[in-house]
């Protein structure tokens, strides 16, 4: 058998370079020191067990089957007869330098795309995309997006959000952006196939970047294999807690046949159907069903939740993270699910990975180590076209199998409107005591028979939020179904409007808490992003001592990394001065501020103030324009609240339509994270006629950053 990394002839003075290619030892900067913290975001420990990964195992084969991909593709090619341009292609090592530290895992992301991935897309496209053109041309390529949780640092030892895509332009609706001479050259159905999985699948394969380091390196050289033991999934550590399991539909498998190993193929039992996930919980057991199939199964649970320990702490002050394999596995694991993707390329610009993740067996195939700069058999260039090669193919293989999917809803419960007697309307604002405990209160325990009301705001349901200090939050959307809920605790008191915080006591961590206790918060679609952190539809749930389930619409602002938590400690000391003024209006009620016991996330939970005016106006008009329609009413009330705003000494210094919301004939400011207090006349008046420009229809876009930048 020939070797593979050998073609019959010289294939094309270009393409016979990028398959040769052997990038350059790359070097960590001296003056960096990347900041290596746990890659896990919140929203990872929370995705639906049918997503979770429980098995890794090595592929040994994988890098030599990807080479073999490059030499059944180029044979293929040319027994279709076709032949490659005449014109040569910028190869991989032009202008290359001969010496570029690397300071952070965004630095090694931009030296792949820059000298690495952008030939490799070029040849790969040719072989097996377009071969009928006469030009070469750039479909496929490599690139990142905003880190999904928090701000970007410059001194990152993880990155994510890079991945391999179909050009397209930036900004919705998605069309394909290729060289107009290029895209010419091209036939229907080729444009047709582009199109198609540049909707289906946007993000074609996932990459976890690591900076230069000797850590990342012994990362990448000690990833493990466990032959028995299940995945050590990462999830909540609340206990003596049931989250009713739900029937979940998996993404469709490729057949990958084009790898000659034998660990994807005919895997058994690969039927795709459905899974139903069961929560297992330490406190309880798993007790025998009449029905068989996808019945849920049910738990005997104890009526008390227990919350997790604090994480990362030791005698009061944060301990430094330790590296562990299993967290940067999960982490590009939720990734790929969100994603779909199946392939996953852990590269740290010295080492590299490349794991295929088996979806019905939730599985990670790993290859053997790659020494990026020391590779020659195959090559590291030969490697990354047959690696890109593959990935588009598995894409194209799964694009007939999305249509068999079908969404599952969940069950609706029964509800009815909220008595508003139903909770007691007295409020104890200095209060000593908490609510009594599972043993003070004989009602039963949560289940199901008892019927769940629903409602808007009322001041009674605000009261009982007052008095209860420990949340239980869960997430009820896309893949994420909380197989436990996050414990939160209380860290800033429900604010009552004109007397300011509703207690003046600090809570404390209890062993145990009972249902009537406690807060139940459901997260569902996300409302916006921003500067602070990201910003939820969710239902706020109390229990009461007969086991009736009370809830409301709420919104809630999730902060992850420390500046996006100082930020929005500061939006909530914000809303506490407006709380004490009982002149204001237009300012949501705020049921607290939480913080996860285990990862320190802040929650700031609100009342749902409706949609914005600028997203009245995208749904309206189905397009964005820098213009929106206020009616006179509601021009008026927005004038007048902020000027009830103004003279309580707060000035927004965010005014926008995105911060400005409407609900039920109300109107009501949102964003206080970049407020201030004892603010200028001046700037009083400036943000005042900021507001009017947006009501009359001459708002500018840079008025923003110049009016926020005064004082």
């Amino acid at each position: 058998m020939a070797n593979k990394n050998e073609s019959a002839d010289v294939l094309h003075p270009s393409l016979d370079k990028v398959l040769n290619f052997r990038p350059m030892l790359l070097e960590q900067d001296p003056r960096s020191s990347p900041l290596i913290i746990s890659p896990l975001s919140f929203y990872d420990k929370h995705v639906h067990e049918s997503f979770w990964l429980k098995y890794v195992r090595p592929m040994p084969t994988l890098v030599s089957d990807l080479s073999l991909v490059v030499e059944e593709s180029i044979n293929s090619f040319k027994e279709r007869g076709f032949s490659f341009p005449s014109e040569l292609f910028p190869p991989p090592d032009d202008s290359y330098p001969t010496r570029m530290p690397m300071m952070d895992a965004h630095s090694v992301a931009q030296h792949y795309a820059t000298y690495i991935s952008r030939s490799c897309c070029e040849a790969a496209a040719k072989l097996i995309i377009h071969p009928q053109s006469a030009k070469w041309g750039q479909a496929l390529f490599f690139t990142g997006i905003p880190n999904h949780f928090g701000e970007r640092t410059w001194d990152d030892f993880v990155a994510h959000g890079y991945s391999l895509r179909v050009m397209r332009n930036e900004f919705p609706p998605h069309s394909l952006k290729i060289h107009p001479l290029f895209m010419d050259r091209l036939d229907e159905p080729t444009k047709e196939m582009l199109q198609s999985l540049m909707t289906t699948f946007p993000h074609l394969a996932t990459w976890q970047m690591l900076a230069v380091s000797s850590e990342a390196a012994e990362l990448l050289k000690g990833i493990s294999f466990m032959k028995s033991a299940h995945f050590p999934w990462s999830k909540p550590g609340t206990g003596g807690y049931f989250v009713k399991p739900k029937e979940f539909p998996l993404s469709l498998d490729g057949d990958l046949a084009f790898l000659s190993t034998p660990h994807l193929n005919n895997q058994p039992g690969v039927d795709h159907k459905v899974i139903s996930a069961a929560t297992q919980l330490p406190e309880g057991r798993r007790t025998k069903s009449s029905k068989k199939g996808l019945e849920s199964p049910k738990f005997e649970i104890d009526q008390r939740v227990i919350p997790p320990l604090r994480t990362g702490q030791r005698r009061g002050r944060s301990s430094k993270y330790r590296i562990d394999q299993s967290h940067f596995i999960q982490r590009a694991w939720v990734e790929a699910v969100n994603r779909d993707s199946t392939f996953i390329v852990f590269h740290s610009g010295q080492y590299e990975r490349i794991a295929i993740r088996h979806r019905a067996t939730q599985t990670l195939y790993v290859s053997d180590l790659v020494d990026i700069h020391g590779s020659e058999n195959p090559a590291y260039g030969r490697l990354q076209v047959g690696l890109y090669a593959a990935v588009f193919r598995d894409a194209l293989d799964r694009l007939p199998l999305v249509d068999k999917l079908q969404d599952i809803e969940p069950a609706s419960s029964k509800k009815r409107l909220l008595n508003h007697d139903e909770f007691p309307k007295n409020v104890d604002k200095k209060r000593k005591t908490s609510t009594p405990s599972s043993k003070e209160s004989n009602g039963p325990s949560r289940n199901e028979n008892h019927p769940e009301i629903c409602l808007n705001f009322t001041r009674s349901f605000f009261h009982e939020v007052c008095r209860r200090d420990y949340m239980l939050l869960t997430l009820n959307y896309g893949i994420y179904r909380s197989a436990a809920p996050s414990s939160f605790l209380r860290c800033g008191h429900a604010l009552v409007q004109g007397e300011g915080p509703y207690s003046l006591i600090d809570p404390k961590r209890k062993p145990a808490y009972s249902l009537e206790q406690c807060l139940s918060l459901v997260l569902d679609t996300e409302i916006a992003r921003g500067a602070v952190g990201i910003v939820h539809n969710a239902t706020l749930s109390l229990s009461d001592a007969g086991g009736a389930v009370v809830s409301s619409k709420v919104a809630v602002k999730l902060a992850f990394s420390s500046e996006e938590r100082d930020k929005l400690r500061h939006e909530f000391s914000i809303y506490c001065e407006l709380s004490k003024d009982p002149g204001v209006k237009g300012v949501l009620h705020i049921f607290g501020l939480f913080q996860d016991m285990e990862d320190g996330t802040l929650a700031l939970v609100m009342e749902h103030g409706g949609i914005s005016v600028r997203g009245r106006e995208l749904k309206a008009k189905n397009a964005y324009t820098a213009q929106v329609t206020i009616s006179k009413t509601e021009s008026e009330l927005f004038v007048e609240s902020l000027k009830s705003i103004h003279n309580a000494g707060v000035r927004h210094k965010d005014i926008r339509a995105e911060n400005m919301v409407l609900k039920d004939s109300q109107v009501y400011f949102i964003d206080f994270d970049r407020a201030e207090t004892r603010p200028t006349p001046k700037g009083l008046q400036r943000e005042l006629h900021r507001l009017m420009n947006i009501i009359q229809g001459c708002y500018l876009e840079s008025e923003m950053e110049s009016m926020s930048s005064k004082s």
